[in-house]
């Protein structure tokens, strides 16, 4: 599964802007890169399974905050298109 831990996410505390930055979207683009491995949308495949329940509150929460504290759109422009392609098959 992914390699990642959760203190990544909460770049914000403990780097520098840039390096946070940077920091950050490696982790979402191995985020999105998961996504994909076995076929997606969701991280098992074509049907969602307990990863994707309990990483999706996360992942909206991201999605959400990011944007307004530091300007970083994680949705709908195209960077995350796999991550995109799981919202929208899961609002189904």
């Amino acid at each position: 599964m992914l390699p990642v831990s959760f203190k990544h996410l909460f770049w914000y505390a403990v780097r520098s802007h840039k390096e946070s930055m940077a920091a950050f979207m490696r982790v979402m683009d191995q985020v999105n890169d998961e996504l994909d491995s076995d076929g997606g949308p969701f991280f098992l495949g074509k049907d969602m399974s307990l990863v994707d329940c309990v990483f999706a509150p996360f992942l909206e929460r991201i999605v959400a905050s990011i944007p307004y504290y530091k300007g970083v759109r994680v949705r709908g422009d195209g960077r995350f298109p796999n991550l995109e392609r799981q919202e929208r098959t899961c609002i189904r």
